[in-house]
């Protein structure tokens, strides 16, 4: 992913490393792990984090102090002191962009060996939005007040209690957006999706899968038609709601009016069954 930076981008300062290196053998193979940290007093941070291998999480903390990156490094080697000193040589690279956001990746030693991954723990007193990248981890996202953007190729996704739009993306793994007040569009090809909007959320929403269950869940302010179509497996209600104006429902597909209808949403997987809450 490619971000348009400032043209004079000022890095941020307070980079504490706390590099604590543990060569392991497990036969031939040795790896060595460092913990890197970075510090600010900046309070509102939209994050942009990226990894090829490694998990990310991403929350925002009303009651932290101020904003803290922590990469926790696992590099492989040929030898213990191999391993111990391409841990050494990882960098992790913050920088502040001009419209806010902070930019969040990192380097590892080349050529590329096996076991070599960082997993990210990213906390934000005010987390203004959110993009997360990674090619296989998982990756979860909290507290969120502006728009996530959640892409992994092999994890699960995790996104609560955000209130802005969700799009989450994935290969491999389950997707769960759960106490949103936004739109979600959440798709994946192996895995489960499931989608719990607030009580106050009248959002329209999109959940999709080839292999897996979807499920969602609604509130009392929630009006909408919802599409669904599942190509193997069953379409259940959870409740006989009075809410539900209109059923117009075949075997495995149809749609489901709630309350006095309004916006589109779809609900779709190829195998396995659709389950609608409407609370």
């Amino acid at each position: 992913m490619q971000i348009t930076r400032p043209t004079t981008p000022v890095t941020v300062l307070c980079l504490l490393i706390a590099a604590t290196i543990v060569g392991c053998q497990f036969g031939p193979k040795f790896t060595a792990t460092a913990t890197k940290e970075l510090r600010d007093t900046g309070t509102t941070f939209s994050i942009d984090a990226v990894t090829n291998t490694g998990s990310i999480t991403v929350q925002g903390d009303e009651a932290a102090s101020g904003t803290t990156v922590t990469a926790r490094f696992v590099c492989g080697g040929k030898s213990d002191q191999e391993a111990q000193q391409r841990v050494h040589d990882t960098t992790l690279d913050v920088t502040k962009l001009g419209d806010g956001t902070l930019s969040v990746r990192t380097t590892f030693p080349k050529p590329h060996m096996s076991g070599d991954r960082v997993a990210f723990d990213i906390t934000v007193p005010t987390l203004s939005g959110a993009i997360v990248r990674t090619n296989t981890g998982s990756i979860s996202v909290t507290n969120a007040r502006g728009a996530v953007d959640a892409k992994t190729d092999t994890g699960r996704i995790s996104i609560s209690k955000c209130t802005g739009s969700a799009l989450a993306r994935g290969d491999t793994g389950r997707i769960a957006v759960t106490s949103h007040s936004g739109p979600v569009d959440a798709k994946t090809d192996t895995g489960s999706v499931t989608i719990e909007l607030t009580d106050q959320s009248t959002a329209a929403i999109s959940g999709t899968t080839d292999t897996g269950s979807v499920s969602l869940s609604v509130g009392p302010a929630f009006h909408g038609v919802i599409s669904v179509d599942t190509g193997l497996g069953s379409i259940n209600l959870t409740d006989e709601h009075a809410r539900i104006s209109a059923r117009e429902l075949q075997k495995r597909s149809g749609t489901i009016t709630i309350g006095s209808g309004g916006e589109r949403s779809s609900l779709r997987t190829d195998v396995g069954s659709i389950t609608i809450n409407v609370r």
